[in-house]
């Protein structure tokens, strides 16, 4: 490991402040209100040492502050940028350090790309956003509006001198930094990016809604290289000042579409891998899959999580409710990410109190976990692949049967997520990068959702994981595209997959019909019919493989009678290939679970996916879906530690209409519905299988390390567990192997 990380390895429990406070200028009428209701100047009570002695109280290990904010201003007399004026000189980035230091707190710096003075003192550094409807184009300001900052220009040398004059004088082990990139997608003018644009690619630049398919390809490959190519200039800066502090930048790749940085990129630039995800109201999900991103592929573990202590979007004083707050807590925990705390700062320096309440029950919960999180490699055996090649590349579908804007990979992906999680697998999320062989052994079950877009190399990965005794389980259009949205007239994976491309999905062919084994057994009302309203692509099943499911067809205008027409289309195949088998979805079920939640639905994907996964898993769970399954090793040491975290969120009956978001943040029915005391789960089993030759010998819980009684079922272990809360660690131990 990496000396610059070694603070990261021992660090779990972290926090962070929102210094986000404008200056007078940028206020203009605080004086005024100050006189009015005899309120404090900014940054008046600001008080570092108090600050940091409080997060000690919270069981903090690391703080993360920051040398420049949104707004532009710095927290420490910069040469080079505007010093915040309140500060009148004090070096306040300068006393946080020396708190941290005096407390044995790791300091850590946030540097803020998004910088809101840039427009008004340099609009010259600036992207130019073209005239906006409505506007008075004959108007300087309003006519040519100003973006954000441009990195290929003078913008990009102001931040690199302002990460100089940090690094070169304060004893910061760390530097984060966020909004790493060029601003603005749709259109722009900037004089520093268009040369750079036109040698590039041979072409003036051009609005996105001008551009042809290969033109907005190529157009998106480039921009996310302008952004590389500055963040290793910013990479290697930083081990040439400090080889001792871990560069870090805010991971915005796992956005629905084109967005600051490629996984791939920040892998190879960070030596850790951050993100805040903030809920949003938009639940769990996304925490769950977010983290087992930033968890996984981190280059240095652990990843670094942020979560806002308060509901965040436009409200910045209500704090979380305890037990929803711990949830997402845990499950980053739980996912081997470092939880990153978030509070905000009042505009006069103090804190609330109540921010620091919270922080303090959810750290004293965590730090008595410390010894079973330590060195964690989280153990996985099921692959759930995102492509942000099909997120972004691959032509619009039509989404007239399912209203939603959202695309088919996307919404596909969330799906699985949910019935992964449901299910209780042992699950990662794979970027597109990481469909490569050295990565692809460490799971038996690979799903790709409608991925449309492969490479060729990712292509023969993922045949050869299939040759060697994987497991595929895929949907819709996967491998009908290249890695750049152009179509193939046959499926790339054909041989894998087992089937032919024949057309394009029609709606009329909406129904399909599976065999009973793949429903729940014991559950007569259960539907054989799962009703895929998008619709099935025609396909045709290649000699010796096994059709499972057909397709039956309703046509459109007998829409309210229960009329289906058997037809010949294959709709769910298995086929095997080398030691290896791939299942085959001619339709999108993730979409539909996602959007609509059918029970039979997810039925049939919660049992594809356990028939596929065998009895790999060391661990599996009978309990209520409310409970999600983690489990990882510890270097060093010969255990499993197993993890559930209990997550309600339908206490308070959400009103569906689950396939939209909203604009602002407030999503509507996709809310979710804090907690404060989550419903107990009355009882669950974990069954514990061998490892290789070993054995269960015992289990116990964490941290009490009460022992727990295990129940023989052949070769496995059964636990019961009873009346558990938000989250239990029970530890497993297995007898040595017996020689040969």
């Amino acid at each position: 490991m990496d000396a610059s990380t070694v603070w990261a390895r021992r660090t779990g429990r972290r926090m962070m402040v929102g210094l986000h406070v404008p200056d007078y200028d940028q206020f203009p009428a605080y004086p005024q209100l100050m006189r009015e209701h005899d309120l404090d100047e900014i940054l008046e009570h600001i008080d570092p040492k108090f600050f940091v002695r409080e997060l000690r109280k919270c069981h903090a290990q690391a703080f993360w502050f920051y040398s420049k904010g949104h707004q532009g201003n710095a927290y420490y007399p910069s040469a080079v940028g505007h010093m915040h004026s309140a500060l009148r000189g004090r070096d306040l980035f300068g006393e946080f350090a020396e708190a941290c230091l005096a407390e044995g707190i790791v300091p850590l710096c946030v540097y803020e790309f998004s910088d809101h003075r840039m427009p008004k003192d340099h609009p010259d550094w600036c992207h130019q956003l073209p005239p906006a409807e409505g506007l008075d184009t004959t108007d300087a300001d309003q006519g040519m509006r100003v973006g954000g900052a441009c990195l290929n220009g003078p913008y990009g040398d102001f931040v690199l001198e302002q990460t100089r004059e940090v690094l070169s004088t304060y004893p910061v082990k760390g530097y984060y930094v966020d909004f790493l990139g060029l601003f603005g997608l749709e259109d722009w003018r900037c004089p520093y990016c268009e040369p750079k644009y036109e040698q590039a690619l041979g072409r003036p630049f051009r609005p996105v809604s001008e551009m042809t398919h290969d033109e907005y390809v190529a157009y998106v490959r480039w921009r996310y290289e302008q952004n590389d190519r500055y963040a290793k200039r910013m990479a290697k800066l930083i081990k040439d000042l400090r080889p001792d502090v871990a560069f870090t930048h805010n991971l915005h790749t796992v956005s629905d579409d084109v967005s600051m940085q490629r996984m791939g990129f920040a892998v190879e630039n960070c030596d850790m891998l951050a993100k805040d995800i903030f809920h949003l109201r938009w639940g769990l999900l996304f925490i769950s899959w977010g983290t087992r991103l930033l968890g996984r592929w981190s280059r240095y573990k652990p990843g670094d999580v942020l979560l806002d202590s308060t509901v965040c979007y436009a409200d910045f004083t209500t704090t979380k409710a305890l037990d929803s707050y711990r949830a997402e807590m845990w499950t980053g925990r739980c996912t081997n990410c470092a939880s990153t705390s978030s509070i905000y700062l009042n505009i006069d320096g103090t804190i609330d109190p109540h921010l620091y309440a919270l922080n303090k029950a959810l750290y004293a919960d965590q730090k008595e976990y410390e010894p079973w999180f330590a060195d964690m490699d989280p153990v996985a055996n099921v692959g759930l692949v995102r492509s942000q090649d099909t997120a972004e590349l691959r032509p619009k579908l039509d989404y007239r049967a399912t209203q939603a804007k959202t695309g088919h990979h996307v919404l596909g992906f969330e799906g699985w997520a949910q019935v992964l999680t449901a299910g209780h697998f042992l699950w990662d999320v794979v970027p597109d990068e990481f469909l490569q062989d050295e990565h692809l052994r460490r799971y038996k079950v690979l799903v790709l959702p409608n991925v449309a877009c492969l490479r060729e190399d990712r292509v023969a990965a993922l045949r050869r994981f299939v040759e060697a005794g994987g497991r595929l389980v895929t949907t819709g259009e996967t491998s009908l595209f290249d890695e750049n949205g152009h179509a193939h007239s046959e499926f790339a994976l054909a041989d894998v997959l087992g089937v032919h491309y024949v057309e394009p999905r029609a709606f009329e062919r909406a129904q399909l019909k599976v065999p009973q084994h793949l429903l729940d057994k014991g559950r007569p009302w259960q539907s054989d019919v799962l009703a895929l309203r998008d619709g099935h692509w025609g396909v045709r099943a290649v000699p010796g493989a096994k059709v499972l499911g057909h397709v039956l067809a309703r046509p459109l205008q007998q829409q309210l009678v229960n009329f289906f027409q058997p037809t010949d289309w294959p709709g769910l195949v298995e086929h095997a290939l080398g030691k290896g088998r791939a299942f085959y979805f001619a339709s999108t079920p993730g979409v539909h679970y996602r959007i609509n939640g059918q029970y039979n639905i997810k039925a049939v994907m919660r049992n594809l996916l356990a028939r596929a996964l065998g009895r790999a898993a060391p661990v599996s769970l009978e309990g209520p879906e409310t409970l999600e399954l983690f489990a990882h090793t510890q270097a060093g040491r010969e255990h499993l530690v197993v993890n559930l975290v209990n997550a309600c969120s339908a206490v308070t009956r959400l009103a569906g209409k689950a396939g939209f978001r909203s604009a602002g943040g407030i999503a509507g029915p996709m809310r979710f519905d804090e907690t404060e005391s989550m419903p107990r789960v009355a009882e669950a089993a974990l069954r514990l299988r061998p490892r290789g030759r070993r054995t269960v010998k015992r289990a116990y819980r964490a941290p009490d390390r009460k022992r727990l009684t295990l129940r023989a079922e052949g070769r496995d272990a059964v636990v019961t567990l009873r009346d558990l809360g938000v989250h239990t660690t029970v530890v497993v131990e297995y007898a040595p192997a017996k020689g040969r």
